[in-house]
């Protein structure tokens, strides 16, 4: 979000931290604040909510941020679910000059301005997770008894700032085509706000008359249509994520009057709000791989998809329109062939270029779905934005069965036999931990019950994965080992299956060595965990 030079000049201040707080609502509670002599910067770490100043409304979730000047009073609420937990920075403006360091403070906000006391915006998880470090430290240090350490958290606090302008800040444009594609971007960031022909003729540098054509001839739209088609985008998105009352993505969106929202919702997709929320999506785009599992989980093959032409998966999915191999490749050209597609949603990882993202909204409903390793957690929420809570709670009944009659049978043939999974990455040899974490331990050692090896329990039974060297591999006792090795990794593999270490394992002696599929074991979800099963019932059952 632009911030107004009028009360945040950027020249000659610094900033002074005063205090952080980190607080978590649970669902229902409420918290107010309201400081008359601080500015505060609210950065939302995790749940839902609603934040409330004066007669504005906003959602807020991770990777929300609310910017408040002096004076602006905002009263916080948790939506249902996990509740929400903040990091609550308050800090002042002080004039940078030789002689003083004086508090610096806007100028008292006109009565049509008042709704301007705070601002926010949305950061991407690849802009957001290094201002959520920086919080976080300045959080923990925030007792810090010697003047040292106070002084290395201001600064810690003005690189927090920095980052906070950067993504807060608009860019100017000399050619007149870059500049409407900047206003654009603009939009897209700013759309709960209301913004006016001549506040985006400004942003672009071109005059009222001229920025209106030009914005027409290079979009297509008029600047007022551009918007309202960004509002109706963003409103498709949250009424995807579900639990929110239609009042209040209204207001989140930049509508002032729900019945106005709902008649232009339905001017614009040919239905109302409540019918588009309760309308089963089947044709999904996804640009994650990984989360295709639960696409599939959920009965549902992608419409289009990108995907390793390697990966298990994508013979499951032929009939999808290929877009090519990973997130991270997202091209021109693949978001030509997602808008001649149509899609009815995109579903991406929280790691999406946020440019990225912005351009695909304008192809349709675009939701960023966090990616953890908790695949059971994301699951669920790709199956409450498509309406499947039933087939995945159904898909996880069958998935429970599976690892209850595979771990019986498997205990039963190996007894106090122990078994172990081991990679071989292109630079390094990397032995897998407990059922706490990761791809592997979970399915090992807690899903199918199996025994862990004397070494991989004292040394890394509360990790998902660990590097070692070939002394530590001389130390691993399995009875039976999983070998994954890397795409990439087959000459490091052949130097150390040629070691005297790796040739001196018990379960080599014994021939209890078993080429494992790679995308297999560095994959999770209920169909390629169940492949891991599969797998492993064919080596050991």
């Amino acid at each position: 979000m632009h911030v107004p030079a009028s009360w945040m000049p950027i020249e000659n201040i610094v900033f002074r931290l005063r205090n952080v707080e980190y607080w978590r609502l649970e669902a229902g509670e409420r918290r107010s604040g309201h400081d008359r002599d601080k500015l505060s910067l609210l950065l939302v770490v995790a749940g839902s909510g609603i934040v409330e100043s004066g007669n504005r409304r906003q959602i807020a979730s991770r990777g929300s941020w609310f910017l408040g000047t002096e004076g602006a009073s905002l009263e916080i609420v948790a939506q249902e679910g996990e509740g929400l937990a903040c990091y609550d920075i308050t800090f002042n403006l002080l004039k940078d000059s030789f002689q003083s360091a004086e508090p610096l403070t806007s100028e008292k906000p006109k009565k049509a301005e008042e709704e301007e006391m705070f601002y926010c915006g949305e950061a991407a998880e690849s802009q957001w997770l290094p201002m959520l470090n920086k919080a976080r430290r300045l959080y923990l240090g925030r007792d810090a008894a010697d003047g040292l350490s106070g002084f290395r958290g201001q600064l810690v606090f003005q690189e927090l700032m920095y980052e906070f302008l950067q993504l807060a800040s608009i860019h100017k444009y000399d050619n007149a085509e870059e500049a409407i594609w900047s206003v654009v971007r603009y939009m897209e960031g700013h759309f709960q706000h209301a913004l006016t022909r001549e506040q985006l003729a400004k942003i672009s540098g071109l005059n009222k008359e001229y920025f209106s054509k030009l914005f027409k001839k290079v979009t297509g739209k008029t600047p007022k249509a551009y918007l309202t088609d960004i509002r109706i985008n963003n409103a498709k998105r949250e009424l995807l994520r579900g639990h929110i009352a239609i009042s209040d993505i209204a207001a989140h969106v930049g509508f002032e009057e729900g019945y106005y929202f709902s008649r232009k919702f339905k001017q614009a997709v040919g239905m109302a709000p409540t019918e588009y929320a309760a309308k089963q999506k089947n044709k999904v785009a996804c640009l994650f791989f990984p989360y295709i599992d639960h696409l599939l989980a959920l009965g549902i093959t992608p419409y289009a998809a990108m995907i390793p032409r390697l990966h298990p998966l994508a013979r499951l999915i032929a009939s999808s329109i290929a877009l090519g191999e990973d997130e991270t490749e997202l091209s021109s050209r693949v978001a030509e062939t997602l808008a001649i597609a149509e899609p009815e949603m995109i579903l991406c990882s929280n790691y999406i270029n946020p440019q990225q993202e912005h351009r695909l909204s304008r192809i349709a409903p675009t939701v960023p779905v966090v990616w953890n390793q908790n695949w059971r957690l994301a699951l669920r929420e790709i199956a409450a934005l498509l309406g499947r809570l039933r087939e995945a709670d159904n898909a996880l009944a069958a998935y429970e069965q599976r690892c209850s009659e595979a771990g019986a049978r498997l205990r039963n043939k190996l007894g106090e036999q122990t078994v172990a999974l081991v990679r071989i990455h292109h630079k390094e040899i990397r032995l897998y931990g407990g059922p706490a974490r990761g791809y592997t331990g979970p399915v090992i050692y807690g899903e199918l019950g199996l025994n862990a090896p004397a070494f991989i329990k004292d040394a890394l039974w509360d990790v998902s994965t660990a590097g070692i060297s070939l002394d530590e591999l001389r130390q691993l006792d399995a009875d039976h080992l999983l070998l994954v090795t890397d795409p990439d990794a087959e000459f490091h593999a052949n130097m150390v299956l040629g070691t005297p270490e790796w040739n001196k394992l018990r379960a080599v002696q014994n021939g209890n060595v078993y080429q494992a599929g790679y995308f297999v074991w560095m994959s999770c979800g209920a169909v390629m965990n169940t492949m891991k099963i599969d797998e492993i019932l064919a080596f050991l059952g």
